[in-house]
């Protein structure tokens, strides 16, 4: 009996050193071994680990400790109202669970880098006396991915000839969710809702460097429409051409991700 009990032992021990799993494979390299069914491009491969919503995941909280560090999870919507757990959940993407909390695992789908659309070949707008103290659209916009954040980098060429000696000129600027509807800055404006430069007495030119945060919280792309004016004006009045599109060599703007 004895003897009949050390071989089932021996029997269940090598089972348990050489036990791996094989996908599509009779010769597993590891513990989970998955290779692709097909190499001619007749099928989809890839491994899709469970996607859920930030909420979903949410109300599993009490479902993760310890014992589940290292799962891994894609976030197809962020966290509506973020617990300890969750607070990292800001976009999708791939996250996993460290024994605390879920952090980002850096796996993006959306874009690192986002250039703006240019309305009219990018001429942007002439500010004159009858239209600096109200908003108006330059028709330069920029369209981010669903459930992302970006840090929009600015910079706008103020052209102006000479300040005279006894004159002044500053220039508001912000991204609103329409360009048609009466101006509000955009909700999804994290921090900063405007940026300013001026102009001071005998300035040969201005330029506004500005940096927006926004963070698109919706499930759909969404574009952000840029604006100028409730400009403040001591004095001078002579226009100030193409301002907020890329007439000029210095006029740059461009999104980056905020992981």
């Amino acid at each position: 009996m004895k003897r009949k009990l050390s071989v089932i032992a021996v029997l269940c021990c090598s089972v348990l050193a050489y036990s791996q799993v094989g996908i599509n494979t009779q010769a597993p390299q590891a513990t989970l071994d998955v290779t692709a069914k097909n190499t001619n491009g007749t099928t989809p491969e890839g491994f899709i680990p469970p996607r859920l919503t930030g909420n979903q995941v949410q109300a599993a909280d009490a479902q993760y400790g310890v014992n589940q560090r290292g799962a891994i999870i894609y976030i197809t919507a962020p966290v509506t109202s973020s617990s300890t757990k969750t607070a990292n959940i800001t976009s999708e993407g791939y996250y996993y669970f460290n024994g605390s909390l879920w952090q980002n695992m850096g796996i993006s789908s959306a874009p690192s880098l986002i250039l703006p659309n240019y309305a009219n070949n990018g001429a942007g707008i002439t500010l004159t006396p009858s239209n600096w103290l109200n908003w108006n659209y330059t028709g330069t916009s920029i369209t981010l991915p669903a459930n992302s954040k970006y840090i929009i980098n600015l910079t706008q060429f103020l052209r102006i000839g000479t300040m005279p000696a006894n004159q002044s000129f500053r220039i508001t600027t912000s991204f609103a969710d329409s360009n048609t509807a009466t101006f509000s800055p955009s909700p999804d404006l994290v921090l900063a809702q405007y940026s300013t430069s001026s102009c001071g007495p005998l300035s040969i030119h201005g330029e506004l460097q500005g940096k927006f945060i926004i963070n698109n919280i919706s499930s759909n792309p969404k574009t952000y429409y840029f604006f100028a004016g409730s400009a403040n004006v001591i004095g001078y009045t002579d226009p100030i051409t193409n301002f907020g599109g890329k007439t000029y060599n210095i006029d740059i703007m461009y999104a980056t991700r905020v992981n």
